[in-house]
């Protein structure tokens, strides 16, 4: 309710909002959760700081930090050349993780099957050795109510795959640590 005093201008209470401020991750963790698709490797990622702060409910949304490379690739291969990470965006704690506090989501790394076999006969046959493989650059955002923080090193996470003769090494090394699975196939 409004009341008039002459004289005096009367405005309604206004009411303090607080911005959060937008904390950026200091901490990374890379575990691996499972192997799918028989040569690739799911990674499960924990985000954290020393204050102990929930990042639950942010988007984490991944991208390029640098150009992929891609040593199993030659002029006349079936498929494209590796080239980066294709982006996407995860919510933490949800989504494939839901209940685990501070997990951002899952990471596929690797090539398909039918890339492995591919590679792993037409390679020599065209003057490749194996082992082979891409590496490619993740930067990763978190999305804060004031805008996004990119949290990767500069030069991003690395994610790795590698095609040897009778194996499949998938790596993800994060801000903290690495992790890696050796697929026999």
């Amino acid at each position: 309710m409004q009341v008039y005093v002459p004289g005096y201008c009367s405005f309604p209470a206004q009411s303090q909002v607080t911005v959060q401020s937008c904390v950026t991750p200091a901490t990374e963790t890379t575990a691996v959760e499972a192997t799918v698709f028989t040569t690739e490797t799911t990674f499960n990622q924990t985000i954290g700081d020393s204050a102990n702060d929930s990042f639950n409910g942010s988007t984490v949304t991944e991208g390029n930090a640098a150009p992929g490379q891609d040593t199993c690739w030659f002029s006349g291969s079936a498929g494209p050349r590796y080239t980066g990470v294709t982006g996407g965006s995860w919510t933490v704690a949800g989504g494939q993780v839901v209940g685990q506090p501070n997990h951002w989501g899952f990471d596929y790394v690797g090539w398909t099957q039918t890339a492995v076999d591919y590679y792993r006969v037409q390679d020599p046959a065209h003057g490749i050795a194996l082992p082979c493989g891409f590496t490619g650059y993740q930067s990763l955002t978190k999305s804060c109510p004031s805008g996004t923080v990119t949290y990767t090193p500069s030069v991003g996470n690395k994610l790795t795959a590698q095609i040897e003769q009778t194996a499949v090494v998938n790596c993800r090394y994060d801000m903290n640590n690495s992790a890696c699975q050796t697929i026999t196939y």
